[in-house]
């Protein structure tokens, strides 16, 4: 299956072969290429997660007009297809994409990857690209090893799927610079808030098993907050942060998405809870709030642009070997004379993994989502 998409990654061209691929797979709204042609490749993406690796794939080849492939599955009910993706640069912008398969292996019709199978209200993970799906803790596993889970063998129905990217198949794209994803009934025509997490020193290749935004966004145990996007920025090189790259992140998201830009949280741990206090000082009128975790604001206490000062809750582990308590709170005491709106916890015995106790507290969470700048953030 080949076809072309043009530099504003609108549908150009396409093979007989995709539409029947579409139309064979339940594609809905594809019973021929006028179905398709014009309209922008990421309408026939379910997952913004998914959305997140082809967009910087899309990227990655027009920026060094070298080609990119990429193993996925598309699995039907009675068949496992492993199959290739290649991305080729064409000129002006212009991608050609192939989709091959490269092997098929037949099983036994399998309900569960039937889309016309009866659901309840529950829902559960599957990977967009490997088709695993998560049992919970980020344990992927194949679709048939669920089919015996007690309730579904006791009622013969099946949960909804949440399309979204495993942490294997996430990791396959070197450099993948951040992830959207989407906590709760987000309503993409009106605007959401959003919340920034930068993760610490070495963790970008764990997001999804620390105990923070992302791996509770994906396990939705957020979802008794109001519905928000998540914009998680990576780092894969040791040392601090780059600050461009976050704002380039932030720029590139508020591009995509509806987002309510009196609403911009970010939220820190370690690392990038330092890099939060630098964002916040750097870009004072961006930010509605912030919670950086586990990190000193000593180095980053010069007084914001314009005297603009975003409120902060900050935290600590009482017995954290990495940021002393003492230092934590000269800071926190020197903000206040510089008349910061800043609060902080300190969680007795905890160590430098505070960022569990944090982000299961629900009494930050209630006071972020209070915040809201009078006027809307404008990045340049």
């Amino acid at each position: 299956m080949r076809y072309l998409i043009d530099s504003k990654d609108r549908l150009v061209s396409l093979n007989e072969e995709w539409v029947a691929f579409a139309t064979t797979n339940s594609g809905q709204g594809v019973a021929a290429e006028s179905d398709v042609i014009g309209r922008r490749i990421w309408d026939f993406f379910s997952s913004e997660e998914l959305k997140s690796v082809y967009r910087w794939i899309f990227q990655k080849v027009r920026k060094t007009e070298q080609p990119f492939s990429l193993p996925f599955r598309c699995d039907s009910p009675s068949m496992r297809r492993m199959m290739s993706l290649e991305v080729e640069h064409q000129g002006n912008g212009y991608l050609a994409i192939t989709t091959r398969l490269d092997q098929s292996i037949s099983r036994s019709p399998l309900s569960l990857l039937d889309v016309n199978a009866s659901r309840t209200a529950e829902s559960i993970d599957i990977c967009s690209m490997c088709r695993r799906v998560n049992l919970g803790h980020n344990h992927w596993v194949e679709a048939e090893d669920i089919i015996h889970l007690p309730e579904i063998s006791r009622t013969g129905r099946f949960p909804s799927f949440n399309e979204r990217v495993c942490h294997d198949c996430s990791s396959q794209v070197e450099d993948l610079p951040y992830m959207v994803s989407l906590s709760g009934n987000v309503d993409k025509g009106e605007e959401s808030p959003l919340i920034v997490f930068l993760h610490g020193e070495t963790q970008g290749d764990n997001l999804f098993r620390l105990q923070a935004p992302p791996r509770l966004v994906s396990s939705h145990k957020l979802l008794d907050l109001p519905p928000f996007i998540l914009l998680s920025v990576l780092k894969h090189k040791p040392g601090p942060w780059d600050i461009e790259k976050v704002m380039t992140a932030l720029r590139e998201t508020l591009d995509l998405y509806a987002i309510d830009r009196r609403r911009i949280y970010i939220t820190g741990i370690s690392s990038g809870g330092m890099a939060v206090w630098k964002l916040i000082t750097q870009y004072p009128d961006v930010f509605a709030a912030a919670v950086p975790v586990a990190a000193n604001a000593n180095v980053y206490m010069s007084s914001p642009a314009a005297g603009i000062k975003p409120p902060v809750w900050a935290t600590l582990g009482g017995a954290d070997p990495v940021v002393r308590e003492k230092t934590f709170l000269n800071g926190m005491k020197l903000l206040k004379l510089n008349r910061w709106d800043v609060k902080w916890t300190i969680f007795d015995g905890q160590n430098h993994d505070c960022w569990t106790a944090t982000y299961l507290n629900q009494d930050i969470w209630e006071w972020l989502f209070a915040q809201k700048k009078a006027n809307p953030a404008s990045l340049i």
